[in-house]
């Protein structure tokens, strides 16, 4: 009996740890590190990597428009300063977006302590794709 219950928490442990990656403290550390908002979101996409953490956001319209802040997909990227000067992701295919195919995507990038950054917003299907490098350590 205590041998399958070790087995089960050992087992529930290991899931957990490969599923934290698209939790609220991802969309936290994000913005901790980018100074963008992630606003409401119906659907996200992660990838990790020893190196690289990538996702995609798929923004809630209905919250936006009801943004004194931003009233729209086009508000948050004014607000944000977003440009269409392209930077290049790494992994965006890896949660299901190829970027380099899509029309009209604006672009931030920037860099904190720790990680280089990437942003991507394509207003057409309300899509927030952020991208953290780790920098290598000195």
């Amino acid at each position: 009996m205590k041998n399958g219950f070790y087995l089960l928490v050992v087992l529930v442990l290991s899931s957990c740890s490969n599923m934290g990656s698209c939790d609220r403290f991802n969309i936290d550390s994000y913005e901790l590190m980018t100074g963008l908002d992630v606003p409401k979101v119906t659907h996200v996409n992660c990838f990790e990597d020893e190196r690289y953490r990538t996702t995609a956001f798929s923004l809630d319209n209905d919250n936006l428009a009801d943004s004194e802040r931003y009233g729209n997909i086009e508000g948050y990227y004014n607000y944000f300063n977003f440009s269409s000067a392209q930077v290049a992701f790494t992994n965006d295919q890896s949660v299901g977006v190829d970027l380099s195919t899509m029309d009209s995507v604006l672009y931030r990038s920037g860099e904190s302590k720790n990680h280089y950054w990437r942003a991507a917003v394509v207003p057409s299907s309300s899509l927030l794709v952020l991208e953290a490098e780790r920098k290598d350590e000195e």
